[in-house]
């Protein structure tokens, strides 16, 4: 062991024992110094994941609760209606914007079964009535100035609307 510092004189191993000893003192205060640190950082850092996750769990809600709302909206007579008309030509929402009240809307059969049924869904009795239909038209394509497919479809029935104030005030 004579490779260690001091360890050929008394004078000199004695003071290397005490810087040692002090040495390991220092290094069991920085031991237990670092673990109470160890320990704060990491109380401190499960704190904030828990922060963290509350707030992101209180986003998700918040988007949840708008989304529900947007289906909701979306899936009202009135939306579901005006989906129906935009399919059939938008031409006819153009039509009801601009103020018209009764309009002539040649549609195909299973389009005037699904207006039916929206036109009794809770709601939907209030936005739009059919006043009366003309007799079918097979394989035509007709422009007489009514709304409706542009091409020649299957089958159509021009059906006259009229449309109701409510559907107007809600539209807009």
């Amino acid at each position: 062991m004579n490779w260690l510092p001091g360890w050929g004189s008394i004078e000199n191993t004695e003071w290397w024992s005490s810087f040692y000893f002090w040495l390991g003192i220092a290094c069991m205060v920085g031991t237990l110094f670092s673990s109470v640190l160890n320990y704060a950082y990491s109380s401190h850092k499960d704190g904030l994941i828990a922060t963290a996750q509350a707030k992101e769990v209180n986003n998700l809600n918040m988007q949840l609760e708008e989304t529900s709302r947007q289906i909701l909206a979306d899936h009202s007579p009135k939306n579901k209606i005006k989906n129906l008309f935009n399919s059939i030509d938008p031409n006819i929402l153009r039509e009801i914007d601009n103020g018209r009240v009764e309009l002539v809307v040649r549609m195909q059969p299973g389009d005037i079964a699904s207006l039916e049924k929206l036109l009794v869904e809770p709601g939907g009795e209030n936005m739009i009535a059919i006043l009366g239909r003309n007799q079918k038209m097979l394989n035509s394509s007709i422009s007489n100035g009514s709304l409706g497919p542009q091409g020649p479809v299957p089958e159509q029935q021009p059906i006259m609307l009229r449309v109701l104030p409510s559907f107007n005030a809600i539209s807009q």
